[in-house]
């Protein structure tokens, strides 16, 4: 199949079968979305290849320093920190229960567009709908993020909830790294519930990252996200003209989840000396010791079956998630052998890390509080051209140097090496 195992294109050894579908899910992904299938009232993007795009791929990084969101939150007011204690000095405490997302008025994140925009929508004289188009005057936590690559989340989304609790454990230990599993609550038994996606491993699977941001992104509502946070506030004049929610029944949701689960892990280049040199100072300054070179994913790997209802499957039982019923004539999940087995390269340990104040946004989510990342995995680092969860950082540098907290002995470490010696592990970084 064209582009197997390169960046945008599906992992080696699918069936025919599943070269079929990872095609069709991937239609769904660089679709603009119209009115008539949900898109808005307010968006940022009319496809998900918009921000997730690239030169000749799709499922790559945002390829400008620009194309980022913003997330906006203020103190509730039964907030654990007063209204007279300054936001900077509450970063890293803050928690999901101190915050309010501005959920009200179309929050948690600020939308660009809208559909009210369209110079070719017939409305009446008045008839205006923007959401939170610009930060609120009165927030005072704005976490940008940059929109991440895509590419092998399939071996993400195989890694169990008990890898995770082992690899926390390991790191509990004296001189251990001291990441934290996310633990969110489950909103299906098929479903896992340890985070491991999004810079702050806000969602446990991939199907469930993928529902919050074709809702909070494009405006795509679907049996995971049902309605817009701001309906409330939806004008009379627009209402008629929306579509009934969830926009999505669930079937584009599950396609662009199968095309996604499939997408090839984006591959290594052939290390020079110098760079091979660079892998043994990345292990020695401890850098390993959060962005973990490798995972095993486990012997028998099951994704969502893209032509089962999904309603059906999230009704479905924790034993269906390990299995794939031939006798069904539409098994709620199918098996899927080139994810089975594998070792993920993907750098990272995927758990929370406290990287300091000098990263710390304050925006609690997830499990995370205000200065608390998942470890970023490192794996098509060669393809980025810019670093860090909001893009801030123009090079490999000047990302490590930012950070803090349990990470701050290695970028300590990274600045006492000599010249030569960072010019080794930057290499060693720029093949991956």
């Amino acid at each position: 199949m064209a582009n197997e195992g390169l960046p945008g294109g599906p992992l080696p050894g699918l069936t025919r079968w599943q070269q079929l579908r990872f095609e069709e899910g991937r239609l769904l992904f660089e679709n603009e979305f119209a009115l008539a299938d949900g898109l808005g009232p307010a968006y940022n993007a009319k496809s998900c290849k918009t921000c997730h795009g690239g030169k000749g791929t799709s499922g790559g990084a945002g390829f400008s320093p620009l194309q980022t969101i913003d997330l906006v939150a203020k103190r509730q007011p039964k907030s654990r920190f007063p209204a007279t204690q300054k936001a900077s000095d509450i970063f890293s405490k803050t928690e999901a229960a101190d915050l309010d997302y501005f959920l009200k008025s179309g929050g948690p994140v600020v939308l660009r567009n809208s559909i009210t925009d369209d110079a070719g929508l017939k409305l009446p004289p008045g008839c205006k709908y923007e959401s939170l188009k610009a930060k609120p005057s009165d927030a005072e936590f704005v976490s940008k993020r940059y929109a991440p690559q895509l590419y092998g989340l399939g071996f993400i989304n195989s890694i169990s909830d008990g890898a995770l609790s082992y690899w926390q454990n390991r790191q509990a230990q004296p001189g251990g790294a001291g990441g934290k599993t996310a633990q969110l609550k489950a909103v299906s038994a098929v479903l896992q519930s340890t985070g491991r996606f999004g810079s702050k491993a806000q969602e446990a699977t991939l199907i469930q990252y993928i529902a919050r941001d074709l809702c909070g992104q494009i405006g795509i509502t679907n049996p995971l996200n049902k309605g817009n946070s701001a309906s409330s506030v939806i004008p009379d004049c627009l209402k008629n003209l929306l579509p009934a929610d969830p926009n999505d029944d669930g079937s584009k949701l599950s396609k662009i989840n199968f095309y996604l689960s499939l997408l090839a892990p984006p591959p290594r280049a052939v290390m020079s000396p110098a760079a091979r040199r660079g892998e043994q100072r990345f292990q020695t300054i401890g850098c390993a010791s959060c962005h973990m070179p490798a995972m095993q994913t486990p012997e028998k790997v099951y994704l969502i079956n893209p032509d089962c209802p999904l309603s059906e499957v999230l009704s479905g039982t924790a034993e269906d998630a390990r299995s794939s019923s031939l006798a069904d004539e539409k098994p709620k999940f199918v098996e899927v052998k080139a994810l089975e087995d594998k070792q993920m390269q993907a750098y990272s340990d995927l758990l929370l890390h406290d990287l300091g104040p000098g990263l710390a946004d304050g925006y609690a989510e997830g499990a995370a509080g205000g200065s608390q990342w998942r470890s970023a995995p490192l794996w098509g680092l060669r393809y980025r051209r810019y670093y860090l969860h909001d893009g801030r950082a123009a090079s490999l540098s000047a990302a490590i140097r930012l950070h803090g907290g349990q990470a701050a002995a290695s970028a300590k470490a990274f600045a006492a090496l000599s010249e030569v010696e960072k010019r080794e592990l930057l290499a060693f970084l720029e093949s991956l």
